[in-house]
């Protein structure tokens, strides 16, 4: 990598205004380059060769499409860009469904079950007024205990 890789008087006018380097960087080893605004025909061989340490690297850049966002953001992935499978999709399309009628079986259950428990408190209800009914005597003002 030379110092004035960036300079326009040494970079190539292809890459003119697309690369970044980062220098602050360089005392850790990292003499990576960044460039923006790739393009199909920026897809090949890159060799770096930094004279330092003497380290020769060459790198393939391959070019996807890519979706651009607002961030900047370099794009997607290969690993973002897998679509789930099918089986997950539908484990994911048909839980909330099977919770849901779950949630309503229970809610039926328990209004019959109350509706037979408040069905029966009313017969009971009926039975023993009916059995404690006070018996009336041909005195109203006597009762049979």
């Amino acid at each position: 990598m030379s110092p004035h890789s960036n300079s326009p008087v040494t970079q190539d006018p292809y890459y003119k205004n697309r690369t970044e380097t980062f220098p602050q960087e360089h005392l850790r080893g990292n003499f990576s380059i960044k460039l923006n605004n790739l393009q199909h025909t920026d897809a090949g061989k890159y060799s770096c060769y930094i004279s330092r340490l003497p380290k020769y690297q060459t790198v393939q850049l391959i070019i996807n499409d890519f979706v651009s966002t607002e961030r900047g953001d370099q794009g997607e992935t290969e690993q973002e860009g897998i679509e789930p499978s099918l089986p997950l999709l539908l484990l994911y399309s048909i839980l909330p469904v099977l919770f849901i009628l779950v949630i309503i079986f229970i809610v039926v259950s328990m209004r019959k079950k109350c509706s037979i428990s408040h069905g029966q408190l009313e017969k009971r209800d009926e039975v023993l007024s009916a059995l404690y009914e006070s018996v009336k005597t041909d005195n109203p003002d006597e009762t049979v205990k």
